[in-house]
C-alpha cells in the first residue's frame, strides 16, 4: 500500500467513527484509540467528579453496548450480580454509551453513568475483545485488571490497536480468567508467556428456569452461528421427519421465551461454532432435551452419551443419521429414563449457581489480595505506569 493510500485509508476510518458517533450517539470500541467515557479519578480529588478518591473495593465489567442475545454479555452480567451478592459492590460499565445496560433478559444490575476509576480501590475486567484497552488505558494508570476470556478463539483481538498491544494486555494482566480447558489451551497457544498464577478457571452456572416440562415431537435450533449449515441440515431432514415430528428456530427470543421452547422441544439441534464452552446445547439438554450436532470444541467438556450425539462440522450424512437415531430413541420413551435423569442432574450439579459462587468467591479472594498488596505499596501504580510500553 502507498503513502498515500494509507493516507486515505486512514481518512475514510476516521470518518467512518465520525459518523457512526454522530448518527449513534456512541463512542465506539475497536478502532485504535481508547473511549472518551473511561478516565482516571486522581489520588486526592477527582477532578471530574470533584470527590474524594475512593479507597474502598469495586469490580467493574467493562462490556459492549450491543442490547442483543449475546450469551458472554448474560454470563458478566450473571458474574456480577453473583459478587454483589458476595458483598463485594460490582457493576458494569458501557463504555460506547454509559448507563446502558441489557433489556433482553432479567436483571438486577447496576450499570455506571460515568467511568471514572480509581487506582486504589477499582479493580477492571475486560472481555477478551476489549483486552488491548487494558494496555492503553489501564497500565499506564496503575489501575488492576483481569481478562475475562469466554471464547479463546476471540483472544487475538485487537480492538484495533494491534497485536503487540493486545499482547501486552495479557502479559499485563493480574488475572485471566477462563471458562472451559479449550479456552485456556487456546489462550495459551497464543500467549505462551501467561503465567500459571495469572490464571483462574471458572464454570459457568445455568438459571434453573431450563428445566424440562411434557414434551411435544419438537426439534429446536439457533441458526445465528451457521445459518447456512441450519439450513441445509433443513432441506436433508424435511423429506424424512416421521408424522407429527416439527422443525423450530430460536432466534430473537428473550432467555425465559428460549427456555419455555426448550422446555417443549424433545431434541436440540447444535449449531455450534468455535465456542469457549457453548451454552445453547447445555441449556437445552438441562431442558430435557437430547442433542444432536456441534460440540464447537469447548463443549466437548460436556457432550457426553446418552444426552449428547456429536457430530463433526459439515459432516451432514452422519448428521442425518444422528437425528434418526435421536427421533427413534425419543419414541422409544429414552426421555424418562433414569439414565438421562442422572447424567441431567449431574450437569445441573456442576452447573449449579453454588458452585458458581464457590469459584466467583475464589476470585474476590485474589482481587482482595492484590489489591491489598497494591495498597501496601509493593504493586503500587507507579512501578506499573512507569514500565508501560504503551503510555496513554
Amino acid at each position: 500500500m502507498t503513502s498515500v493510500a494509507r493516507r486515505g485509508f486512514r481518512l475514510t476510518r476516521r470518518l467512518l467513527v465520525r459518523t457512526h458517533e454522530r448518527l449513534a450517539g456512541l463512542d465506539p470500541v475497536g478502532y485504535g484509540r481508547v473511549p472518551r467515557a473511561l478516565q482516571v479519578c486522581t489520588p486526592a480529588v477527582c477532578a471530574a467528579c470533584g470527590k474524594p478518591g475512593r479507597a474502598p473495593l469495586r469490580i467493574v465489567y467493562l462490556l459492549p453496548t450491543i442490547d442483543s442475545p449475546i450469551g458472554g454479555n448474560k454470563v458478566s452480567y450473571r458474574h456480577i450480580e453473583t459478587i454483589g451478592r458476595l458483598g463485594v459492590p460490582c457493576c458494569a460499565f458501557h463504555a460506547e454509551k454509559p448507563g446502558s445496560s441489557y433489556s433482553w433478559f432479567p436483571h438486577g444490575v447496576r450499570s455506571l453513568k460515568s467511568g471514572h476509576f480509581d487506582p486504589r480501590g477499582d479493580f477492571l475486567v475486560f472481555s477478551e475483545v476489549w483486552a488491548a484497552l487494558a494496555a492503553k488505558f489501564c497500565v499506564p494508570a496503575g489501575l488492576h485488571y483481569a481478562i475475562f476470556v469466554q471464547n479463546g478463539y476471540l483472544a487475538h483481538f485487537s480492538a484495533g490497536f494491534g497485536r503487540d498491544v493486545a499482547s501486552e494486555a495479557y502479559r499485563r494482566a493480574d488475572l485471566v480468567l477462563s471458562i472451559s480447558e479449550d479456552t485456556s489451551a487456546v489462550t495459551r497457544l497464543l500467549y505462551p508467556f501467561l503465567e500459571e498464577r495469572q490464571l483462574l478457571r471458572l464454570t459457568l452456572s445455568v438459571p434453573e428456569i431450563f428445566a424440562p416440562a411434557p414434551k411435544e415431537r419438537l426439534m429446536t435450533y439457533m441458526p445465528r452461528k451457521l445459518p447456512e449449515h441450519a439450513q441445509r441440515l433443513q432441506l436433508y431432514l424435511q423429506q424424512r421427519l416421521p408424522d407429527g415430528w416439527r422443525l423450530q428456530a430460536i432466534d430473537r427470543m428473550g432467555e425465559a421465551e428460549v427456555a419455555a421452547t426448550l422446555a417443549r422441544s424433545a431434541i436440540f439441534l447444535s449449531f455450534s461454532e468455535l465456542e469457549g464452552y457453548g451454552l445453547p446445547p447445555l441449556e437445552a439438554a438441562l431442558a430435557g432435551n437430547l442433542v444432536v450436532g456441534y460440540t464447537g470444541q469447548g463443549g466437548r467438556e460436556f457432550f457426553a452419551a446418552p444426552i449428547f450425539r456429536s457430530v463433526e462440522n459439515g459432516d451432514f450424512l452422519n448428521y442425518v443419521a444422528q437425528v434418526e437415531r435421536a427421533i427413534a430413541d425419543v419414541d422409544a420413551g429414552l426421555l424418562g429414563s433414569l439414565a438421562l435423569a442422572e447424567q441431567r442432574r449431574h450437569l445441573a450439579t456442576r452447573h449449579s449457581l453454588a458452585r458458581e459462587e464457590h469459584e466467583l468467591s475464589r476470585f474476590v479472594a485474589r482481587v482482595r489480595s492484590l489489591m491489598g498488596a497494591a495498597a501496601a505499596g509493593s504493586l503500587g501504580q507507579a512501578s506499573r505506569g512507569a514500565n508501560s510500553t504503551f503510555p496513554a
